[in-house]
């Protein structure tokens, strides 16, 4: 049985024995041989002052006064007993036994565990209401017996032995709750009830420390909720003091008196039960309250309720720490640096792409993944490193003892080569990666939430670089951090403010040169940091949520823009790139024949661009909208065809009419691999019926081998860069005013391809 629940068991074997005496003499006469049984000690002794009232192993007549010195003040010493040698002994306050009442207990080994100190302890407080009962119940028989033909005073008996009653009830009531593993809450509740019930109702509040740190004071119990919404904080103060205090702790307030008794935890005082009594009542209260403070104690030091707080602290889907755990460890791992001048790193660590695939398979399997992740990190660590579960799909990993900074970013490596392999669940292969941030404790400098939120930059910092990557936090990453929360306030007023303004990209027909119509793309007029591409703030637009405002303005104006547009050239088309959380919004599609209707817009004038992660299989609500869109007549196209995750299976099988060859595949097309990805997508897009566009065509190079390969549209700096609509406007009256199109160039000569390590990608203003 665990020490805690043994030592449950004997108090209430005591507690049983002493309070079946009927006098105060049974009561003290039994108690020192009983206190000598449970504790299993050679001696035990109740004394006044250096009266001893009575012992077990204690030679009689013998002279006590030389061991009640030695134990003086601190209540334990190691003294030298005629017959017996050198003891350790240990005392404890019985106030009711007098005013120098005590039970001490002695043994001959080394002394005794922080476990039976609070038995002793338990023992003294539970041995102090027995003689008070006794002592009541003798008072009571002697009082009935002088007043037995008084009715009233009868009464007045009566109601006292019911008093007395109700009290034992109610302490073996909790030491039942307790024996039958009751959880923790409802114990401590029971506590604070029954000690309310015990005083006359009067408020009563358990403060206990929080957190696993335990550097927190909170109220966990209370029976009047008054208390802690008029007087939480002095209660909290009072608590504070009580944890310092050898014993009950009181304050005067106006015409009341708040006592507080420690609540112990392996001998260590960690709370307080608080109450608030008549001063009349402080010494009745007092004994009463460290009774049920000791059935506290009892409770929080059970098996099963360390087991039920230690589960309070680590994640229940991966089994790893929380972060109530990891920031525990984290302190208690900078305090050993701080002492020994080990280092310490702390590793954040983001899944990419786990939003995509939980969207579209739903919790299970996400939670699925989820659980293999964890596996992975932890697979990678050494035994006294800690990986922790945060929240949602990021985790943190405890390194001590690292050796340097590479040996951080090596372990960081390692868990996104984990992290990043396939992963197979419910017969689907998913594609996770990860992004990882790196922070190092300084010289000593720092504590655990500060190092958390410095590897959260870090990661930050790793995913704007594309995912998949590890960054080393550096104190510029603050500035960065500001700069970027400056950034967020100013986009969710940038659309009420009529700070955005879009340009338009030219599609061009290769065969001809006419412009077919043009992409959308967005950018921010900022007061202060000027023309904005989208990739400085659309990331932080699907960050914060406000690319659904900034997605409705820039499909409005488009289509406004489009009508104007085609009164020059009247089939021109316009696109528009649509995020997933617009299209994943149930009112997506009532939101597009909304604009065209306020517009004025022909449906089949617009395109709407997807993203090709969102055609994974099981997107049921993906294929419901493109459905719609179909039947509304509106065009789908599939951006950046080729760099996604679809399949030719659900490709066939969706309604889209358009795909777009990814720039990198046409910067690519000097190489015999680059080029035959481009002629599989057109022989594809031919074979499925639906129209190509190649995007980022910068030379007639291109142009011309896109032509030959029988590609029919596309865009590019080649072409023309993003331009204002007045600028395409004048483009469109331009090419409308010519007598003929302009073919597009073929070149004489090939021009030299760059080696592969020589490309970049093109300069200008990214696509929105």
């Amino acid at each position: 049985m665990p020490a805690s629940a043994t030592s449950q068991a004997q108090l209430v074997e005591f507690v049983a024995a002493t309070s079946s005496s009927r006098s105060e003499a049974e009561v003290v006469g039994a108690a020192a041989e009983l206190a000598a049984t449970t504790i299993d000690a050679e001696v035990a002794l109740l004394l006044d002052g250096e009266e001893v009232l009575s012992s077990t192993g204690w030679a009689p007549g013998a002279d006590v006064g030389p061991l009640v010195r030695a134990l003086g003040t601190c209540g334990s010493a190691t003294v030298d007993l005629q017959d017996l040698g050198p003891v350790t002994a240990l005392a404890m306050p019985v106030p009711s036994l007098g005013p120098g009442g005590q039970l001490v207990v002695a043994r001959l080994d080394d002394g005794f565990e922080p476990a039976e100190r609070a038995l002793v302890m338990g023992m003294a407080r539970l041995l102090g209401v027995s003689v008070d009962a006794a002592r009541a119940l003798e008072g009571e028989r002697d009082a009935r017996a002088e007043v037995e033909a008084t009715a009233g005073e009868r009464l007045r008996l009566l109601a006292a032995l019911r008093e007395r009653e109700m009290l034992l009830t109610t302490l073996l009531e909790v030491q039942r709750a307790i024996s039958h593993r009751r959880p923790l809450e409802e114990v401590l509740d029971l506590v604070a009830r029954g000690t309310s019930a015990s005083l006359g109702d009067v408020p009563v509040a358990l403060v206990l420390q929080s957190g696993p740190a335990g550097d927190r004071l909170g109220v966990v119990a209370s029976t009047h909720p008054a208390l802690t919404a008029t007087t939480g904080d002095d209660l909290v103060a009072l608590a504070a003091r009580a944890v310092t205090a050898p014993g009950t702790s009181s304050e005067r307030v106006g015409g009341e008196v708040r006592l507080a008794a420690p609540v112990h935890l392996q001998g260590r005082a960690l709370g307080a039960l608080l109450a608030r009594v008549a001063p009349a009542d402080v010494e009745a209260a007092e004994g009463l309250l460290a009774a049920f403070a000791a059935h506290a104690s009892i409770a929080l030091g059970d098996a099963d309720t360390a087991a039920i707080t230690r589960q309070a602290f680590y994640d229940q889907l991966t089994r790893l720490p929380n972060r109530a755990l990891l920031l525990d460890r984290l302190e208690r791992a900078l305090a050993r640096r701080d002492a020994t001048g080990r280092s310490t790193a702390l590793l954040f660590v983001d899944l990419d792409r786990f939003k995509q695939v939980n969207d579209r398979y739903g919790h299970a399997v996400g939670d699925r993944v989820l659980a293999e992740c964890a596996a992975r990190v932890e697979g990678c660590l050494r035994a006294d490193d800690t990986a922790a579960r945060l929240g949602g799909d990021e985790f943190a990993v405890l390194l001590e003892d690292v050796t340097s900074e590479g040996h951080a970013v090596e372990v960081a490596e390692r868990l996104v080569h984990a992290v990043s392999a396939p992963l197979r669940s419910l017969g689907i292969e998913l594609g996770v990666g990860a992004s990882v941030g790196v922070a190092l404790a300084a010289d000593g400098a720092g504590d655990a939430h500060a190092l958390l939120g410095e590897a959260d930059l870090a990661m930050y910092r790793a995913k704007a670089e594309g995912g998949g990557a590890v960054v080393v936090f550096h104190p510029s990453m603050h500035a960065e951090r500001t700069d970027r929360l400056a950034l967020e306030a100013d986009l969710a007023r940038a659309v009420d403010r009529e700070e955005l303004v879009l340009h338009y990209q030219p599609v061009v027909d290769l065969r001809d040169g006419r412009v077919l119509g043009a992409e959308a793309l967005v950018r921010w007029q900022h007061p202060v940091r000027g023309l904005l591409g989208p990739d400085v703030f659309v990331p932080v637009a699907e960050a914060t949520g406000d690319i659904a405002a900034v997605g409705r303005w820039v499909l409005r104006e488009a289509c406004r823009a489009a009508v104007r547009w085609r009164v020059t050239a009247p089939s021109a088309t316009v696109a528009v790139n649509v995020s997933p959380r617009q299209v994943a919004d149930p009112g997506f599609v009532a939101l597009v024949r909304d604009a065209l209707r306020d517009a004025r817009l022909p449906p089949e004038a617009l395109v709407l661009e997807i993203t090709e992660s969102m055609l994974l299989p099981g997107g049921a609500p993906v294929l419901q909208r493109l459905e719609e869109l179909a039947h509304a007549d509106v065009s789908v196209a599939v951006d950046d065809f080729g760099t996604g995750y679809s399949s030719l299976s659900s490709l066939r099988r969706l309604p889209v009419d358009e795909l777009k060859v990814d720039r990198s595949f046409v910067r690519d097309m000097g190489d015999r691999e680059g080029l035959a990805v481009v002629r599989a997508v057109l022989d594809l897009a031919r074979a499925l019926g639906l129209r190509c566009v190649a995007e980022g065509v910068e030379h007639a190079e291109e142009a011309a081998l896109l032509a030959r390969l029988g590609c029919e549209r596309a865009q590019g700096y080649y072409f023309s860069r993003p331009l204002p609509e007045g600028a395409l406007l004048e483009m469109l009256a331009e090419r409308a005013a010519a007598p003929r199109p302009a073919p597009v160039p073929v070149p004489r000569q090939p021009r030299r391809r760059p080696a592969r390590a020589e490309r970049r990608d093109p300069a200008g203003a990214p696509r929105g």
